[in-house]
């Protein structure tokens, strides 16, 4: 992640540095070499708030996701602030839940099934 201090700025020049900075970013993806994806932490100066500016090429996350992307970074920030753990317990790992998957798929039940799902 890259930081960008605009403390040494007058306060009117933030709005339009943070902007140059936006453009900046968004110019730097590239889908065939990458990134695809950059973060910029921006600050103000003692006593005024940070931004977090994310940038991401559209093929890598649409309008929808990053609604649930920034609904769940929300949270996750909340939790930190107010001292509780970000994210739950580990529960199933990725490679338990493909086998899980892999012996339901096998079984007699979905088994039985499927000449259902292949005949057309």
């Amino acid at each position: 992640m890259t930081h960008l201090e605009l403390a040494a700025l007058d306060p009117e020049r933030h709005g339009a540095a943070l902007e140059a900075a936006a453009e900046q970013v968004q110019l730097s993806l590239d889908l065939g070499r990458g990134p695809l994806l950059r973060a910029v932490h921006l600050t103000h100066g003692a006593g005024r708030a940070g931004r977090l500016l994310m940038v991401s090429h559209h093929l890598v996350v649409d309008g929808v996701s990053w609604r649930i992307l920034l609904e769940d970074l929300e949270s996750a920030y909340r939790q930190l602030a107010d001292g509780d753990a970000v994210l739950p317990p580990k529960t199933t790992s990725f490679q338990e839940w493909g086998e899980q998957l892999t012996a339901l798929a096998h079984s007699p039940e979905l088994q039985a099934e499927l000449d259902f799902w292949t005949t057309p």
